[in-house]
């Protein structure tokens, strides 16, 4: 089920593309020092917490059309909403690019599914793939001190004896 490098390797290209910024030369023309241009947003290894949510979404759409979906044509259309939803994400080089670029394989390979197709291959290769919180290393979660949340004020007996 794993497609052939040329058919992945244009994403990959696309996902370590977006970490450069894609600068140009400067329409102003002016000779202004090089302090004063913005320079392009270098992408750091690990994705915001948008872009988390993002592939975090594309790993359950991958899911529901691998594990879920029956009708090679549902596997599809589903497959194509993750890989739509999954083109905007920007992650710099590292093991969570690494991490995209197999998942939009997956999403190729559903997306181009056919009546009859053996999915065994792909489910096996999914289970075996690291999972996305150990991967992209999610640090968006907001944490929780022992103890934060709402308190009661008064003790439940005293509210018994109002009522």
């Amino acid at each position: 089920m794993s497609r052939p490098i040329h058919r992945v390797l244009p994403i990959a290209v696309a996902v370590l593309a977006a970490g450069c910024g894609g600068g140009g030369a400067s329409s102003t023309g002016s000779t202004s020092s090089p302090s004063v241009r913005a320079g392009p947003a270098l992408l750091g290894p690990w994705p915001s917490a948008a872009d988390y949510t993002t592939i975090k979404a594309a790993v359950a759409v991958r899911d529901h059309a691998l594990y879920r979906e029956t009708d090679w044509r549902r596997k599809s259309l589903t497959a194509a909403l993750g890989l739509q939803t999954l083109i905007t994400v920007r992650v710099g080089p590292g093991p969570c690019a690494t991490f995209v670029t197999s998942l939009y394989g997956n999403l190729l390979d559903l997306h181009e599914a056919y009546r009859g197709e053996d999915w065994r291959p792909l489910i096996r290769y999914v289970r075996h793939q690291p999972k996305l919180a150990t991967v992209c290393g999610h640090t968006s979660a907001p944490t929780r001190e022992p103890g934060s949340g709402l308190e009661a004020r008064g003790s439940s007996d005293s509210r018994m004896r109002a009522a």
